[in-house]
């Protein structure tokens, strides 16, 4: 089909707007790839004729590009100007692909994300940047949009569009799992190397071999020759460590640099070798001498060239012995110096390089030469730099930084290396030497085809059958829950299990569930709380009847094919949550069922999102946050840093709940301990590295919603006992069937969320509020829809309007979620229906379609073609295309909303046991505050044990909350200073001697926490001074906040905290609020660690309270002018004006304030602050005050550029 003849997207407007060519076609080697056309874009018919294209235009010309080709990837305007849609994106990439191949540019550039992941689906080389309209929204000028695109293309030949030369073979490269050393991923790395022709890359990380397999999956995709290598410590003796670079050439070589790095596993978090081990186990390995840090460096610095010669020689032979060899790496880096604390001179590159090529000569030992990159250009070293200041929160290190100085830690080509050794003096016959063998050990290594294992055999546990467990297990099933069931619900029952066998029979998974099974039998025989299920699992009937699940996969209509398909073929998944308190105990059990298997955890890598890289970026630069995320800061610097940082690596940890299992473990992983107080190592290779590597994990989390269930109290457990006792709890399985008024209880939850599980976050409880169920199943929805992807894609709000008006027709399996396939297992069905597809395929297509994988649905829908004529199949397609990238997990979704149905029933029907349970839960005092208010509005009564009452042995129940059947007792485990511990000791303590007993610093602990009072119980409200010591739901505040109009002030004290985010907020009764402190007046460490804040307050919009005065009375009247009483940082406008938002306080007998923004010069701005008084006016119903500036600041006062 020809572009102007399409018209397959009915949404689009269908203006056809081709490609178009700038300057000489014949010199154009670039093509500029956009999203689609905008407004004036459709009117003139040719693509980036609007702001954003003539913006874009500037740039290239300010750069000198004058020829190139501009395409995007619709050729149809959205509505609005909205994203494109996953099928819009679809029809028009053959387009695209057409017209690339006819055109053939030397180099693509992707403006923008859409084009970014077209040309990626295409597998088409290109370079990626904001797109220019991105670039305008942000307000970059035209020289700094072209630094970007200058930036991007800084590796290419402007004239031939190619690399200006090859990069030498690198053989010493490190990536962000090299921690704090580098912000580049493996990917990165490699397609870096690939673009400048690199003859071979190796990959040596410090310490670490997570990222291997990564590195050779891009290695192997990009068609790039690699090395796997290692960076190591090594202990050479005295307590004295260096570095040593290893490269593997063989699978024995792999086992035996996993054996020696396994055996480096001690107290601390750096894995370190043993020098013998490592020159003993060294078959299949190469070594080098590494940097300036390495082993043969710091002995020449520490004992002179004799001992350093020495230790040449002998690692030499004895890698000899092992058909091993050792080379000398020389170094381009010019500026590295090494001094002691004095700043005596030691050792130099320049210095070392030399020895080395002595030695070499002297000893007929190769020298190579090896670059110590750590990002791939030069422009990259100022982010890497910033990002280590990050890791090690030390700013210190920007300003005098000990490391990577001078500019050579990037790829190089051979010339670049030549021209850095002959400046450190190294004569040209010995530099053609040195490259002449590092090419050669290159092409040695990686023509030697090493490859990582990928074929692992499963563990086992026993010799039982699990077809007889199974056996026995469904016939008990039959006889007690199908006894009365018809023979076609029975016939059902059959056929499922038979089906779910048997595929599990066949694929060779029996192993994996007789694990599962025996794991979670023994918990439930160890008393220790277990979760209804969790994720896809909950489809299988296999895992219900054997009582891994306690969820029925046919009653609530779950697909076996989600957990595991005919197509599936690595291990299927069954995650188990128990109660919080008991997951060691969990982890102990699985580690006996496992025997004699070893079990080890999995490392984790928590990237930088975008919150957090915008959190660490304000840190650093020192901006405020809330202005930033407002977007009333415009930092060029700070958008850099954070694009730069977003995506890689800021620390590593142990994953929260995954564990595996192996019999060769030691053999084929490489592991590391991040804490000696953790017993079990961890796997360095991260949770999805294993899945691809098909090795089964098992999950244990902790879920506190269990503890408050299951918690114990005077020897039972109240909540379990209640619902078994009404009949709808039965040994672990919630029968949702029988519970009343299920309507009136969510009505409830929606009006108080605290502690119920799903449902209490700020988020949750507003899905609750738009989804508004009435029944159990509608609830069920609100858990699938409870997630940023649906609410941002209106996913909600269709939702909302199809409920409320039911359409017509709905798409298959769609019925009771009114036409929105918002389940995954919905999307299955459908393509199985409308197109013939396996569940399993179906499942494939899904994945796809989620991870954006265009080829593979290019492919899909090719073979489609024909069914897809057919227009209703076709709108089909185009619904799922667009929904699947949001479909929730039916079975997860029903398991945890079953979960969240008992925390209901419980806070419904046992208010004060639940809430007592909660506040022994919780540790977060914003948390436990907001459950104090919520249980106050509700009537509960709310008490303290009088500590001078003579309670006697009753003392002991007081270290924690509990119902006495009149009030809750707040325990000694909420008292500031003491914690669950503490408070068990004291309440002994108490029992036994009462209150004189305790220590008079213990006393005085719990006098200000307000357990000392008359009566045997004290519900008197507390002085807010304390709040932070004992959370209390009525504080002696003055006003109510939620009270107050907008632009109200008032004096007193409130609640100060910092959230998770890092943004100071302030509290009281009402609720919680932003805190707007003055430029350069933070909240101080006195308030913080009080937790209280006194002075003069205003209430603005956007629940924003701003900080005016810290004082408790008003100061002398003001006789002129206006006092300052808040002043923000100056902000740039749109318009490139500089503003401060201030509160001032108008002179005269009856002081008022007003809130104002005062527009001037940025320097001018700067020399405002608190208390200030300045002079100018304000006219009414304006929010501009007219500041007399040069009145104010005189000889200071610098005159104002006005931007119109």
């Amino acid at each position: 089909m020809e572009i102007a003849e399409c018209n397959q997207c009915p949404e689009l407007e269908h203006c056809h707007v081709f490609g178009s060519v700038v300057g000489e076609p014949d010199q154009a080697i670039y093509a500029f790839v956009g999203e689609a056309p905008g407004e004036v874009e459709a009117r003139e018919g040719r693509p980036f004729c609007g702001p954003s294209g003539i913006f874009l235009r500037q740039a290239l010309d300010s750069i000198g590009i004058k020829n190139y080709y501009l395409f995007n990837v619709l050729k149809c305007r959205p509505p609005q100007n909205r994203t494109p849609t996953m099928v819009e994106i679809q029809n028009c990439i053959p387009f695209l692909s057409q017209q690339l191949n006819e055109y053939k540019p030397k180099v693509i550039i992707a403006l923008g994300k859409v084009a970014h992941e077209a040309l990626a689906s295409l597998k088409v080389p290109h370079l990626h940047v904001i797109h220019p309209s991105y670039a305008l929204r942000k307000e970059m000028a035209v020289d700094e949009y072209a630094f970007e695109l200058s930036a991007a293309l800084s590796s290419i030949n402007l004239d031939e569009g190619l690399p200006l030369e090859p990069f030498i073979s690198s053989l010493h490269n490190h990536t962000d799992y090299s921690v704090g050393d580098s912000i580049r991923n493996p990917a990165e790395m490699v397609n870096r190397a690939r673009w400048g022709n690199m003859p071979v890359l190796a990959l040596t990380d410090h310490g670490t071999l997570a990222g291997v397999y990564d590195f050779e999956d891009a290695a192997l995709t990009a068609g790039q020759p690699y090395i796997i290598g290692y960076e190591a410590y090594v202990d050479y003796g005295a307590g004295r460590t260096g570095h040593m670079t290893i490269w593997v050439t063989s699978l024995t070589g792999w086992k035996n640099l996993i054996k020696i790095h396994n055996m480096g596993i001690g107290a601390s978090r750096k894995v370190t070798l043993n020098y013998n081990s490592l020159l003993e186990n060294s078959e299949g390995l190469i070594l080098g001498s590494a940097c300036i840090g390495g082993v043969i460096a710091k002995i020449l610095m520490e004992d002179g060239e004799e001992a350093a010669e020495a230790k040449i020689i002998e690692i030499s032979e004895a890698l000899k012995k092992t058909g091993s060899s050792f080379y000398l790496e020389t170094m381009p880096h010019i500026e590295v110096i090494v001094n002691k604390e004095d700043s005596t001179y030691i050792l130099s590159q320049k210095r070392l390089n030399a020895f080395y090529l002595q030695e070499s000569k002297k000893l007929g030992i190769p020298a190579i030469v090896t670059i110590d990159t750590h990002y791939n250009n030069l422009q990259d070293k100022k982010f890497k730099m910033e990002a280590a200041a990050i890791i090690h929160r030390n700013k210190k290190e920007l300003e005098s930084p000990t490391s990577f100085k001078g500019e050579t830690y990037h790829f190089m080509t051979q010339q670049e290396v030549r021209d850095n050794l002959r400046k450190m003096g190294t004569e040209d016959q010995d530099i053609d030497r040195l490259i002449q063998a590092t090419e050669e050990l290159a092409s040695r290594l990686a023509g030697a085809n090493f490859r990582l294992p990928r074929e692992f055999k499963p563990i086992s546990i026993g010799e039982f059958r699990l077809e007889d467990a199974l056996r026995t297990n469904y016939e008990e099933f039959r006889g007690q829950k199908l006894s009365n069931a018809s023979e076609e619900t029975i016939k059902i029952y059959d056929e499922r299990l038979k089906m779910e066998y048997d595929r599990i029979r066949r694929k060779g998974f029996e192993w994996y569930f007789k694990i599962e099974y025996e794991f979670v039998k023994r918990l439930r025989q160890a008393r220790v709380p277990v979760g209804i299920a969790r994720g896809s699992a909950g489809g299988s009937l296999v895992a219900y009847i054997l009582g891994i699940t306690k969820l029925d996969p046919i009653k609530y209509n779950l697909l076996f094919d989600r957990f595991l398909s005919e197509e599936r073929n690595d291990p299927p998944d069954i995650d188990i949550d128990v109660a919080t308190s008991y997951r060691s105990k969990a982890i102990q059990i699985l580690g006996e069922v496992l025997a004699p298997n070893s079990l080890s955890g999995i490392m984790d890598y928590t990237r930088w999102k975008k919150d957090g890289a915008e959190r660490d970026v304000c840190w650093l630069l020192n901006l405020d946050i809330y202005d930033y995320r407002k977007g009333l800061i415009h930092s060029q610097e700070a958008l850099e840093l954070q694009n730069a940082i977003t995506g890689h690596i800021k620390y590593r940890s142990t994953h929260a709940s995954g564990f595996v299992a192996y019999s060769s473990e030691n053999e084929f992983f490489p592991l590391a301990k991040l804490s000696e107080k953790n017993n079990i190592p961890s796997i360095e290779f991260e949770l999805n590295t294993l899945l691809k590597l098909g090795i089964a994990k098992f999950d244990v989390l902790g879920l506190t919603e269990l503890d408050n269930i299951y918690m114990i109290d005077d020897g039972g457990q109240p909540i379990i006992d209640a619902m078994e006792a009404a009949e709808i709890f039965e040994d672990g399985e919630l029968y949702i069937d029988r519970i009343p008024n299920i309507e009136g209880m969510l009505k409830f939850a929606i009006e108080n969320p605290i502690g119920l599980f799903q449902i209490k976050t700020p988020s949750g409880n507003r899905t609750m509020r738009d989804i508004n169920p009435n029944n159990f199943e509608e609830l069920v929805h609100v858990v699938a829809l409870n997630r940023p992807g649906p609410r941002d894609s209106g996913m909600i709000d269709l939702y909302k309007e199809r409920k409320a008006i039911k359409p017509d027709e709905f798409l298959p399996s769609t019925e009771t979620t009114y036409g929105c396939p918002i389940f995954q297992e919905q999307i299955l069905v459908i393509l199985n229906q409308a197109f013939g597809m396996s569940l399993g395929e179906a499942d494939e297509v899904r994945r796809y379609i989620s991870k954006k994988k265009m080829d593979k649905l290019a492919a899909i829908q090719e073979r489609l073609s024909d069914a897809l004529q057919d227009q209703k199949k076709k709108e089909i397609w185009d619904q799922v295309m667009n929904w699947a990238n949001y479909g929730f997990n039916r079975s997860h979704a029903v398991a945890y909303a079953t979960l969240t149905m008992m925390t209901i029933w419980a806070k419904y029907n046992l208010k004060e046991i639940f809430y007592a349970h909660f506040l022994n839960l919780e540790d977060d005092p914003v948390l436990l505050r907001a459950a104090l208010r919520e249980a106050h509005k509700l009537g509960i009564k709310i008490a303290r044990p009088n500590l001078l009452y003579p309670h006697g042995e009753e003392f002991e129940k007081f270290s924690r909350s509990f119902y006495n059947g009149e009030a809750i007792v707040l325990g000694l485990n909420l008292v500031k200073g003491l914690g669950k511990k503490n408070s068990q000791s004291m309440a002994k303590k108490l029992a036994k001697g009462g209150f004189e007993s305790l220590t008079p610093k213990r006393q005085e602990l719990v006098v200000k926490a307000g357990f000392v009072g008359e009566g045997a119980f004290i519900d008197t409200s507390l002085p807010i001074e304390n709040h932070k010591i004992l959370p209390w739901y009525e504080y002696d505040f003055k006003d109510e906040i939620g009270e107050m109009e907008e632009g109200e002030d008032f004096f007193g004290k409130l609640i100060v905290f910092e959230d998770k985010d890092k943004i100071m907020k302030v509290e009281d009764n009402s609720g919680i609020y932003y805190l707007r402190t003055s430029k350069g007046d933070w909240v101080t460490k006195e308030e913080k660690d009080l937790g209280i804040i006194r002075g003069h307050f205003l209430k603005d919009k956007n629940n924003q309270i701003f900080l005016l005065e810290r004082m408790n009375g008003r100061k002398s009247i003001l006789k002129e002018g206006y006092r300052i009483l808040y002043i923000s940082y100056p902000k740039k406008s749109k318009k490139d004006n500089y503003y401060s938002i201030a509160v001032l306080e108008k002179a005269g007998p009856k002081a008022s304030l007003i809130k104002c923004i005062i527009v001037d010069d940025e320097e001018n701005l700067d020399h405002l602050s608190p208390g200030l008084v300045i002079h100018g006016n304000i006219k009414d119903g304006s929010s501009y005050f007219s500041w007399d500036a040069r009145r104010d600041l005189q000889f200071n006062y610098k005159e104002r550029v006005v931007h119109a």
